[in-house]
């Protein structure tokens, strides 16, 4: 019996370990909201047309690699800035925000293609799809 109290008291110390280091790790997902902005040496806009006929406008920051840092665009009145998430990308999408906040996603991308990703998906904090299906009608280069 002791030896059995003895794993469960070991068992329940790992998990709450573990517990506490997962609550770490998704709180790092998302890169920081000033780094991100103050990362992004270069700003794309780009104007979508998605299923509805809705529109939206996200204005894209990338690095100085020419990675994107984060996607802001005005959802539901509001101008929302959604860093990337790190956690979440991968070389297939690319997403911004998190599960938590409005968040966007993307097929991968990188500078040379943002004007031709297509499939853009954005969500709202509680889940609802708010736009998808969307398309490039037209970008401009803001800064870079």
């Amino acid at each position: 019996m002791k030896k059995l109290t003895t794993w469960f008291s070991t068992v329940v110390i790992v998990s709450t370990t573990l517990a506490s280091g997962l609550a770490l790790a998704s709180s790092n997902q998302v890169m920081d909201p000033a780094a991100a902005h103050k990362d992004a040496v270069k700003t794309r806009l780009v104007h979508y047309t998605c299923q509805g006929n809705s529109n939206i406008e996200v204005t894209y920051g990338f690095n100085n690699v020419n990675h994107p840092t984060y996607a802001s665009a005005k959802i539901n009145g509001k101008k929302r800035f959604m860093p990337i998430n790190y956690e979440q990308t991968d070389n297939m999408v690319t997403v911004f925000g998190d599960d938590n906040n409005f968040n966007m996603m993307t097929d991968s991308m990188i500078i040379s293609n943002y004007s031709k990703v297509p499939a853009v998906l954005v969500n709202s904090p509680s889940g609802e799809i708010l736009y998808k299906d969307c398309k490039v009608d037209w970008t401009q280069k803001l800064k870079g």
